[in-house]
């Protein structure tokens, strides 16, 4: 028995049945199915589920008197290739990095003596270096229809960063807020001992979460980072088309100089602390851009008379506007920059962002130093790329780079051979032509 088909987002699929009768009423069977860029989530009725593309082959056998008895007991191998898309267009080729090449034992899964879905277990992946097993399970017609148990003792995801947009327009643009609101009712469970990113390394990283309808719920984040700890959890709900964020953290002695400055050769100073936020809005530019809630970290051990390298404090507190959001500086304390403040971002044509600074100073010798430590490693080796001080800024706003900077003062904004930069008092930055 042959059958073949089209999927509903495109590709195909053919699926190939023989059947052999063996002794008495046993019987063998061979069952072989054979995808060619089909989209399995609509296959297995979750049309909104639109997220990836699968091609390759997957090989049952066995043996039993009756269907029922015959359906349990098929096994066999899947060999299969899962292109994904940030940008969510199926137009183009894959690049490397969109492909992930997987195998493992496949199983038929069966109810009430017809077939509901595959199973794969002792997963391997092959497209970057990683150590990865466990299983996934998808369902026709049943909840949650796609359950993921991954574990790892090495992940290396510095090359992953293709398959998620990068930027707040970005994810609008390819509908990423939709496609998590469309997944149906899913379970994902991720636990690796050692996580490479860039130059970042984590271990003991948990990644639970789940979706359902109007939910999508991360119900554990955490990983540890030298000696330090992070928990954190977060959520979106959804009201028709507005989307509602929640999410909280946790930091005990965590070192976040390795996150906003790499290759970073000053002293590193670890903090804790915690934050909070919430936000409103249709996409992720809205939500990024109209969070509330507040951020209070500090060195977890200050000492009196330490050098002003080793400062890190912050306390901020954010509300909501109609139109954006304003956050209050109370202190901002990290390294040899003091200050305290305001910013206001409105989505307005053209969008603006106020910068109010009172009366203290702030250095941008760490970037500088790291830049310079980079450019002076021989050329055959890497060059690290640098985190700026804008990447600090929500990425709708980053957007703004292009525009023109305004710096209003009641005093001379004074910049030394040193490259520090120190702002006197009420400094004043807008940025206008915001694209």
């Amino acid at each position: 028995l042959s059958a073949t088909g089209s999927g509903r987002n495109g590709g195909t699929f053919k699926l190939n049945l023989a059947a052999a009768n063996k002794t008495g009423e046993v019987a063998d069977f061979r069952l072989n199915a054979v995808f060619n860029r089909l989209d399995l989530s609509s296959a297995f009725r979750q049309p909104g589920a639109n997220i990836s593309r699968t091609s390759g082959k997957m090989s049952f056998e066995g043996s039993g008197k009756g269907i029922s008895e015959v359906f349990k007991a098929l096994h066999g191998d899947a060999e299969l290739s899962l292109e994904l898309r940030a940008d969510n267009n199926w137009q183009r080729p894959s690049a490397t990095a969109e492909k992930i090449l997987l195998s493992g034992e496949a199983y038929i899964l069966t109810d009430s003596d017809r077939i509901v879905g595959v199973k794969v277990d002792r997963i391997r992946i092959d497209s970057f270096d990683q150590d990865l097993t466990g299983d996934i399970s998808i369902l026709s017609s049943h909840n949650p229809w796609l359950t993921a148990d991954l574990q790892s003792k090495k992940l290396n995801v510095s090359t992953l960063r293709k398959l998620i947009p990068q930027h707040a327009d970005d994810a609008d643009a390819s509908d990423l807020l939709s496609s998590l609101n469309n997944l149906g009712q899913t379970q994902l469970s991720l636990n690796v001992e050692s996580l490479i990113f860039d130059d970042i390394a984590l271990s003991n990283v948990l990644l639970e979460a789940s979706s359902d309808t109007d939910l999508f719920d991360i119900k554990a984040l955490n990983f540890n980072s030298h000696n330090g700890t992070a928990k954190s959890q977060g959520k979106v709900t959804w009201e028709g088309l507005q989307a509602t964020l929640e999410a909280t953290a946790d930091l005990s002695d965590i070192d976040l100089d390795q996150f906003l400055i790499q290759g970073m050769e000053d002293q590193h100073v670890p903090v804790s602390g915690s934050a909070k936020v919430t936000s409103q809005g249709g996409n992720i530019g809205e939500l990024v851009s109209s969070m509330s809630g507040y951020v209070d970290l500090q060195a977890t051990e200050p000492q009196q008379g330490e050098s002003l390298q080793t400062r890190r404090k912050l306390e901020m507190k954010a509300t909501r506007l109609l139109d954006g959001m304003h956050a209050e500086i109370t202190t901002l304390q990290w390294g040899a920059s003091d200050l305290s403040g305001s910013i206001v971002y409105r989505r307005t044509t053209p969008r603006l962002l106020n910068v109010n600074i009172h009366s203290s100073a702030l250095s941008l010798l760490p970037w500088e130093n790291a830049e310079v430590a980079a450019n002076a490693k021989p050329r055959k080796l890497k060059r690290r790329k640098l985190k700026s001080p804008k990447s600090l800024i929500p990425p709708s706003i980053r957007l703004a780079s292009s525009s023109a900077i305004y710096c209003l003062a009641h005093y001379d904004f004074f910049l030394t051979k040193a490259k520090k930069a120190t702002l006197p008092v009420r400094s004043y930055l807008a940025l206008s032509r915001y694209r």
